[in-house]
């Protein structure tokens, strides 16, 4: 018997390997040997790999998995599957080794576990203040899933919206949200990959009609002392502040200084000037008389 992989069950986390097509793999082991009965799974079983005779595929199964409550299990229905091990195909040796290390962690994990899990930095902003969304995305063995799509549906204020985030690596999804209108908002989001649900999540977040500068009016040594480090400046506080006052007084005296003065002249205030005039005046008017100008 070899194995038959379920279309369904091509992502599989039990089945993975390194290569490119984990069914080729599967379907190219070498045969073991299974008992010529029909076995019949319970509802709450889950097939993922049938028995194949001579590349023609059965209905019996072969690998199969069951979660009931708090309780797993996985089943090979065959034996000499010790064959997997030593006669695997040189171009995936470790085939064999992943699908049994793979199978215990997925019957270690618990349900309180989450595959997905997506929440805000915090629950309360301020009007105006950017809400980011931070996601986690596992697949059922708790690997990280780096190339999922998870969208965000947010409710809230008489409004809905639709935001996707974006991978930021090793299961980790990031995304900003932004509205101007106050109030209570709900989210829920779902992660899928390759058209198959991996898990949802929600929750909830409060915009409130508060100035962000308000939130925390207190004085922040450390940013100040910062600050002032970076920019060349100096940091003062209440117990050394006669400090500044030489400090002022000398930016004050080294800086430039710029004077500007006016005068002003009344041409009329002087006598000689007003018979200059008069003069230019009258020999222009002299001129132009002789001339028959005028």
């Amino acid at each position: 018997m070899q194995p038959n992989i379920l279309n369904e069950h091509t992502r599989n986390p039990l089945l993975q390997n390194k290569m490119q097509n984990p069914v080729a793999a599967w379907e190219n082991l070498p045969p073991v040997f299974q008992p010529d009965v029909r076995i019949t799974l319970k509802p709450e079983s889950e097939l993922i790999a049938r028995s194949k005779i001579k590349n023609v595929p059965s209905d019996n199964p072969l690998i199969v998995s069951r979660k009931l409550g708090n309780k797993k299990s996985i089943a090979v229905l065959a034996r000499d599957i010790w064959k997997w091990k030593l006669q695997t195909a040189a171009k995936d040796m470790d085939l064999f080794d992943r699908f049994i290390i793979s199978s215990v962690k997925w019957l270690n994990t618990s349900e309180d576990q989450k595959q997905v899990k997506i929440s805000t930095n915090k629950k309360i902003y301020s009007l105006g203040e950017q809400v980011e969304f931070i996601a986690q995305v596992y697949d059922e063995i708790f690997n990280p899933v780096s190339d999922a799509e998870v969208k965000i549906n947010i409710r809230g204020n008489e409004q809905s919206s639709e935001l996707i985030l974006s991978s930021v690596g090793n299961g980790l999804y990031e995304g900003v949200f932004e509205t101007n209108k106050p109030g209570d908002y709900s989210f829920s989001g779902n992660a899928r990959f390759e058209n198959i649900s991996l898990g949802k999540d929600n929750g909830s977040f409060n915009i409130g009609e508060v100035d962000i500068e308000m939130i925390n009016p207190g004085m922040n040594f450390e940013f100040l002392s910062s600050l002032a480090e970076r920019t060349g400046g100096k940091y003062f506080h209440q117990d050394n502040y006669s400090e500044l006052f030489p400090i002022l007084k000398s930016i004050n005296e080294n800086a430039s200084r710029e004077k500007i003065e006016t005068s002003e002249i009344n041409l009329w205030s002087s006598e000689w000037l007003m018979a200059i005039v008069i003069l230019l005046l009258g020999l222009e008017w002299f001129l132009r008389k002789r001339a028959g100008m005028l």
